[in-house]
């Protein structure tokens, strides 16, 4: 079974990542003992996600993957995006600020869609391959839910008349923006 570095900590996006790549095995920085996190200069979800697997990858040694991911609002101008995990401090403070931007504008208004991009990178030859995957929805007010993370629980997926924060975790998996990109990336792992 190949490994792969996943170049996070973050244990909802592990769990996500080594569920969809059950073929091969996934470790995380923790288990290099890398401690440093990448600082995120790129203007764009795809430059940020080379960062970061390049960070990774050339710490490790070994072929890495990161993803860089978040929520775009259309009537805010793609606001989160790439500022998404950070936008206003902690997940309640971050949701709480995207309500206020949008407390004079109707539901209907507020097609979101959460983006995910995957970036691999080999260090031995430095190559690098992105995957981006996606998920539209609409933002609404009310929190609902007790899954997911972040911005699910106002992130109304309208063919399952839920919340990502309403969905099974199993169910999301198969859907989620993280997951189209996964499957790209999956594609083109078993290639190499």
């Amino acid at each position: 079974m190949k490994t792969i570095l996943f170049g996070s900590n973050n244990k909802n996006k592990l769990s996500e990542i080594k569920y969809i790549l059950d073929c091969f095995n996934i470790l995380s920085p923790d288990d290099f003992g890398i401690d440093e996190n990448p600082h995120e200069y790129g203007e764009s979800f795809e430059e940020n996600a080379i960062i970061k697997a390049r960070f990774y990858g050339e710490r490790s040694g070994i072929e890495c993957l990161a993803d860089d991911s978040g929520l775009s609002i259309d009537v805010l101008e793609g606001l989160p995006g790439i500022h998404s995990a950070r936008f206003a401090g902690n997940a309640m403070d971050n949701i709480n600020r995207v309500k206020e931007m949008l407390k004079n504008i109707p539901v209907p208004e507020r097609t979101a869609h959460f983006i995910c991009v995957i970036a691999y990178f080999n260090p031995e030859n430095n190559t690098v391959f992105t995957a981006k995957g996606s998920v539209d929805g609409l933002i609404i007010d009310e929190l609902r839910g007790e899954n997911g993370f972040g911005y699910d629980p106002i992130f109304y997926y309208e063919p399952l008349k839920k919340t990502f924060a309403e969905i099974e975790s199993a169910a999301k998996n198969r859907l989620s923006h993280r997951y189209n990109a996964i499957i790209k990336m999956k594609d083109f792992l078993r290639r190499l």
